[in-house]
């Protein structure tokens, strides 16, 4: 709870409670680092390196420079763009690489078109939240769920982009009618981006050249990989894909490394390190024999209990964190109540956590570096008012995942 609010860096605190776990010996030395997931590991990586590559380039200026000015400067019309933005680079490139490199550029276009920054921001981390959960390596809650699941790509792809698609819109709409007063951009501020040029914000178009074929070729086989190499690669394809795009634009392994954020590498590793310790004991095995004895043992109304259940989580609790203790526990309860198709579940906890994390300003790590970034730019972002804009928008995403859990696997 003290490391979720902000308060305390939270890779220590569960690198510290890891430790803990295997100096009283919770989990046996021989089980100890099984709980890791290497896939995972090589897909944070892979992500990581890959964002970090494209970013150098000024790819991501570049967009949403074109974009405002593609919109003619229109306020609404550009809120819009970078929205749609940051969800399509959040679904390929995951949210919180995505709002690291997007985030300057939105701070900057809205000083140059005088939009209120802070809304902005705010907006473009629930979009880019949004669309991470559409795709399998567009949020960490999504891979992790799918290499412990063995779910692909197109799975995850093919399921989600309904009711994300239709959130979205409606979130749109809801932001037109209830902001679209105050996103009004003057004439003079319409004729600075007009006069702009989106070329120049590319700085290095050797290394975008090198980078966009092996990135392209490592999307593709990621997406239709499965039927060559089998399920389960994904995070290998993905770091061996961003290590071809790094050698390919001349990068050398340590500066190619040092684009990992290893903080949340040993944050994930030591938070599955504790939750084994949970699995181990009687806790997780406890919390599922809980669950079995009160629902009488009818599974069909599970999906909505985690998708509301996890959602009320994800506002106290790291994503991450929570998705490392969820999928065990959902594995329990499917062995227990002797389900075949838990996929329901699992669309469920990823939609979940999604929405309940867009409440909290630190509910998730895209959402901690959407405020470390404003902070150094001097916009400080209020959780409080964070909530404020997020909690209508979560309440009525869950609204329509709840309607789109019941229609489609419940009322058959």
């Amino acid at each position: 709870m003290i490391s979720a609010s902000g308060l305390i860096n939270k890779t220590p605190v569960a690198m510290l409670g890891a430790c803990l776990v295997m100096l009283f010996g919770a989990v046996a030395d021989h089980t100890l680092l099984i709980p890791v997931d290497l896939n995972v590991v090589f897909m944070l990586m892979g992500v990581m390196i890959i964002g970090d590559i494209l970013a150098d380039t000024g790819v991501f200026e570049w967009f949403a420079i074109a974009s405002a000015k593609k919109m003619h400067g229109n306020g609404m019309l550009t809120v819009t763009a970078l929205m749609v933005i940051a969800a399509v680079s959040s679904a390929l490139l995951s949210t919180p690489v995505t709002l690291v490199y997007l985030i300057p550029v939105t701070i900057l276009l809205a000083q140059i078109l005088d939009l209120p920054v802070k809304p902005v921001l705010a907006m473009q981390a629930y979009f880019a939240g949004l669309g991470g959960s559409l795709t399998l390596v567009g949020s960490p809650v999504n891979f992790m769920t799918g290499l412990f699941f063995n779910i692909s790509f197109l799975e995850v792809l093919r399921e989600m982009i309904l009711p994300v698609t239709f959130i979205g819109s409606v979130w749109l709409i809801l932001i037109w009618i209830f902001k679209g007063r105050s996103l009004v951009v003057s004439t003079g501020n319409r004729e600075h981006i007009m006069k702009s040029l989106p070329e120049k914000a590319i700085t290095d178009r050797k290394t975008l050249k090198r980078a966009l074929i092996p990135v392209s070729v490592t999307l593709i086989v990621l997406i239709f990989g499965t039927s060559w190499f089998g399920r389960g690669l994904e995070g290998v394809i993905l770091l061996f894909g961003a290590l071809v795009t790094g050698f390919l634009c001349r990068f050398k392994i340590t500066p190619l490394l040092h684009k990992v954020n290893w903080s949340v590498i040993m944050f994930y590793g030591s938070v599955c390190i504790l939750v084994g310790g949970l699995e181990a004991g009687t806790l997780l095995p406890g919390v599922g024999e809980y669950i079995f004895k009160y629902s009488g043992g009818d599974f069909k109304w599970l999906p909505l209990a985690v998708l509301c259940g996890t959602a009320l989580l994800a506002v106290f609790v790291e994503n991450i964190a929570l998705t490392v203790l969820m999928l065990p526990l959902i594995q329990l309860i499917a062995v227990r109540f002797q389900v075949t198709d838990i996929r329901p579940v699992l669309w469920a906890l990823m939609l979940g956590i999604m929405l309940g994390g867009s409440i909290s300003l630190y509910g998730s790590a895209a959402n901690f570096a959407l405020a470390r970034l404003a902070k150094r730019n001097k916009y400080k972002i209020s959780g409080t008012k964070f909530c404020a804009g997020g909690f209508p928008l979560a309440f009525i995403g869950l609204m329509i995942a709840a309607a789109w859990l019941y229609l489609k696997y419940i009322d058959k």
